[in-house]
């Protein structure tokens, strides 16, 4: 099979373009990979530059709220097992879940596990914080071992730990500013 002269010259053509695409692709390749490495490196606020940072720092970082997240989450990974799931407003759970790796009922949007109905879970959070007779059903559903109460939980549902003295039995085993962690008590 012959290739005409017309073919050839459009072949050409073809290659030229592709060397100028690779050509350009290779410099801001390059340009992006140099430029993230300088950053990384020379920017005191990365973790690159300081590979020591912990969680317990974090708590160096804000207010009260953060305070109460690193306590929290220290109280949990002391004195609970590693399956007991807990349920609260799921940005406070996103935190803690991935402080202690205990299962939570959900998280905030876009960091959970993509096999679970998070949208069905959060529901459930609202009701379980709204609504007091569907708390037994959620937490036979979740196998749900403890309540964490915080500010986000008092600012989203209007729930305070007032709402948790009549009905199920829940102890307060933890407290610290607006946190109280309940236990749930069968």
């Amino acid at each position: 099979m012959r290739i005409s002269a017309e073919s050839w010259g459009i072949l050409e053509e073809i290659k030229a373009g592709k060397f100028v695409v690779f050509g350009i692709s290779a410099i801001l390749l390059t340009y992006g990979s140099i430029s993230f490495v300088d950053y990384n490196f020379h920017n005191p606020s990365t973790f690159y530059a300081f590979p020591t940072y912990t969680y317990v720092d974090f708590e160096k970082l804000a207010g009260n709220y953060t305070k109460g997240l690193v306590k929290v989450s220290r109280w949990i990974s002391e004195n609970t097992n590693r399956d007991d799931c807990l349920i609260s407003h799921p940005y406070t759970l996103e935190w803690i879940a991935g402080f202690t790796g205990r299962p939570v009922v959900a998280v905030t949007f876009g960091h959970g596990n993509p096999f679970l109905n998070m949208e069905q879970r959060r529901k459930d959070i609202e009701l379980f914080f709204t609504n007091p007779s569907e708390r037994s059903k959620i937490i036979e559903k979740y196998e749900v071992k403890y309540v964490i109460l915080g500010p986000y939980v008092k600012w989203a549902y209007n729930v305070t730990i007032k709402d948790f003295e009549e009905g199920r039995n829940f102890r307060i085993v933890f407290h610290w500013w607006e946190f109280y962690i309940l236990q749930v008590e069968n």
